[in-house]
């Protein structure tokens, strides 16, 4: 059988007087030599030797994945070497995180996992010619020696869902082909769930190439507001002595990753959606997040609940996002904003004082409000404390409280029901006469004092009527459900059958809220 050569080289980590001389030998005398990438500063000792190559850097333009653009390198490659002795080369050393040579490798020698032997049938002989890494140059560049070995990760692996579970902030890491802002802010998102925001790492950029080598401490919040990244940027994690175990992340650390993302949704190169957003158009999905959070309690669904509330918590993302943007404030103000309320508020819980139940703490919450500088004007009423903002129930009940903690209240519940009758009189006068602006005004104070008699029986009465709403959803079901059996419709049927239908469906959920 005629044997054919392929030599897999490394052009090293970017000097051109770092390129193996055994690999510019062999390229010399080779039919074919082909690069994976022309965008390498030591491309610079094959001109000057003058070595006729070809690149494969068209296809990064017509691959739809790294995936296939690696497939098809190493289909290019083996087909050039079936043709005539063949020398391909590639950035740093050719067995460390090329994936085009994995394929290679595994392609010629069908998984044998060595790197001398000739495969059965394919008739090339495979050489490997290594060269420095850029580990190694990175290393070398920082000067600073890693006794206890280190991590390496490909930024490119990260945007690809292949997250590295192994690591470990006790061990130095070392992330490579951070090319770009984009590659930079994979990297950060990913060691934030590690690492705090404010931990410093290295920027490296031509690690060990002449006139080009620079290298930038940063915090890590940063990583992706530093520098120009290119073809020679990798990233230097040092080692986080004492740092936590596996599985025990940041808490910080998951809140700046949650704002780093919703930075990028509304940045340069972001969601248009996002981009477009402002205070205004995001009130309607703030109130829409929360109800759904309400809908998913009333239905115990605790993995909903945990969905919704991450929902909502975007909404509030976006909002300390726009605020940053604007110079309003930032997130780092909204959370110790709350934190000091939240201590001011609990004197109770902080300062020693004593409070025996709820009912009196939350007319501490109000005094300690009240009198907190510029909550309200000089001759602000009690209503002014109702926000605008809330729902019409919720409003009623807010009105309602605060006018009771001054005295202005029924009795008792017993009063309210008197109450109740007499605005349902009062509407029934209304809607004999006609006049649909009396009936509106009279069915607005009748739901009013069915909301007071609901804060009287100790009763949440926005709860309470979404509670009755997704009863009568589930019984509506229910009677779609039986009807369907029978191929009927609602409207095949008259009310009484309907009535009986209502009937079953409530018999059906005995004990049911």
């Amino acid at each position: 059988m005629e044997h054919r050569s392929l030599v897999i080289a490394g052009l090293g980590p970017g000097d051109p007087a770092l390129v193996p001389e055994r690999a510019i030998a062999l390229a010399r005398s080779a039919k074919t030599v082909v690069l994976r990438t022309e965008n390498h500063p030591a491309v610079e000792r094959l001109i000057r030797e003058k070595i006729v190559y070809t690149s494969f850097d068209s296809l990064y333009e017509t691959a739809e994945s790294f995936e296939e653009l690696y497939q098809e390198i190493a289909r290019k490659v083996i087909e050039f070497s079936l043709n005539g002795d063949t020398v391909y080369m590639v950035p740093g050393h050719p067995l460390l995180a090329e994936k085009s040579v994995e394929i290679i490798i595994d392609t010629v020698q069908g998984g044998s996992g060595s790197q001398s032997t000739l495969d059965r049938g394919n008739g090339i002989v495979l050489e490997i010619v290594p060269a420095m890494g850029f580990a190694e140059a990175v290393i070398s560049a920082l000067r600073r020696p890693v006794p206890s070995g280190y991590l390496l990760v490909d930024a490119y692996d990260l945007i690809g869902d292949i997250i590295p579970e192994h690591y470990r902030p006790e061990i130095p890491c070392i992330v490579f082909q951070v090319h770009d802002k984009f590659l930079a802010s994979a990297v950060k998102l990913w060691l934030l769930e590690y690492l705090p925001a404010d931990y410093t790492v290295y920027i490296v950029k031509g690690a060990c190439v002449p006139g080009k080598e620079e290298i930038l401490p940063v915090s890590l919040e940063d990583l992706d507001r530093t520098g120009r990244p290119d073809p020679l940027t990798s990233v230097f994690v040092p080692a986080r002595p004492n740092a936590e175990r596996p599985g025990a992340r940041h808490g910080a650390g998951s809140w700046a990753r949650f704002m780093s993302i919703v930075a990028r949704l509304r940045g340069e190169n972001g969601c248009p959606w996002d981009k477009q957003q402002t205070y205004e158009t995001l009130t309607r999905f703030v109130l829409e997040e929360a109800y759904e959070v309400v809908s998913s309690v009333l239905e115990k669904d605790v993995d909903k609940l945990k969905e919704e509330l991450g929902d909502l918590l975007l909404e509030v993302g976006l909002y300390c996002q726009i605020a940053r943007e604007r110079g309003d404030f930032t997130a780092e103000d909204v959370l110790k904003g709350i934190s000091e309320k939240l201590v001011r508020r609990h004197p109770h819980v902080f300062a020693g004082e004593k409070i025996g139940s709820p009912e009196e703490v939350e007319e501490r919450w109000a005094e300690i409000k009240r009198q907190e500088p510029g909550r309200y004007p000089r001759d602000h009423s009690l209503m002014d404390e109702v926000d605008k903002g809330l729902p019409a129930l919720m409003k009623a009940q807010k009105q309602q409280r605060l006018a009771a903690e001054v005295g202005f209240d029924w009795e008792n519940a017993g009063a309210v029901f008197d109450k109740i009758q007499e605005e349902l009189e009062e509407l029934r006068e209304a809607v004999n006469g006609g006049d649909k602006r009396v009936v509106a005004s009279e069915i607005g104070d009748l739901l009013y004092a069915c909301v007071n008699l609901a804060r009287h029986l100790g009763v949440d009465a926005e709860v309470a009527l979404l509670g009755s709403i997704e009863k009568f959803s589930r019984r509506f079901r229910e009677m779609e459900k039986v009807l369907k059996t029978h191929n009927l419709t609602m409207k095949d049927v008259d009310m009484d059958f309907l009535d009986r239908l209502w009937e079953k469906a409530k018999e059906c959920e005995e004990g049911v809220e």
